[in-house]
Order: C-alpha cells, then structure tokens, then sequence
C-alpha cells in the first residue's frame, strides 16, 4: 500500500472467528515510522464481500495519506 509514493506502508489483516460463528475483521497498519492510526476491527453484514471492503478501505486510506475518521467506517 503506498500513502505518499514511494512510502509504502505495509499492513496486517486477519479475521477472527468468534462464538457462535461471527467473523471479526482487523486491519492493523505499519506504525514504524510514528505515523498514528488505531487498529480497524469491524463485523460484516455480507462475508462475501471480504476483499472488496478492504480494497476500498484500503484504498480510501491511500486517499487519505494514512487517516480514517471514525464515521468513514460505518
């Protein structure tokens, strides 16, 4: 993932499985070089949309140069 090319900023996805069968997804971005985001956990209404929301959360982040805002994760 690029924020600002040539940065690249790498990142770490996984999904939790829970009680019950939920999924529970994190997206957690590289902070190497002090540059503040918070993990991203989030539930999905639709599990097979697994890789497009996170290509465009991913993407929207690029955007951003690195920032979400909490109303963007809805």
């Amino acid at each position: 993932m690029y924020i600002k090319h040539p940065i690249k900023r790498a990142f770490l996805y996984a999904q939790l499985e829970i009680a019950g069968g939920d999924c529970i997804h994190l997206i957690e971005i590289d902070l190497s070089d002090n540059h503040r985001l918070t993990t991203l956990a989030f539930r999905l209404q639709d599990e097979s949309s697994v890789v497009t929301t996170i290509q465009t959360i991913l993407d929207d982040l690029v955007k951003k140069s690195g920032h979400w805002d909490r109303g963007d994760c809805k």
